[in-house]
């Protein structure tokens, strides 16, 4: 049995939710959040 299109695509945006959550995560340091080192590659 397979899911329906809906079900897969909110699954599929959970994922990368969260995977966003974790490269903001990984950019903070002992609570400090330090800058993106390169700005202009995803603005």
């Amino acid at each position: 049995m397979g899911k329906i299109l809906a079900q897969g695509i909110g699954e599929v945006q959970e994922v990368i939710d969260m995977c966003d959550f974790t490269v903001g995560l990984s950019r903070q340091l002992n609570g400090s959040v330090n800058t993106f080192c390169t700005p202009y590659l995803f603005s």
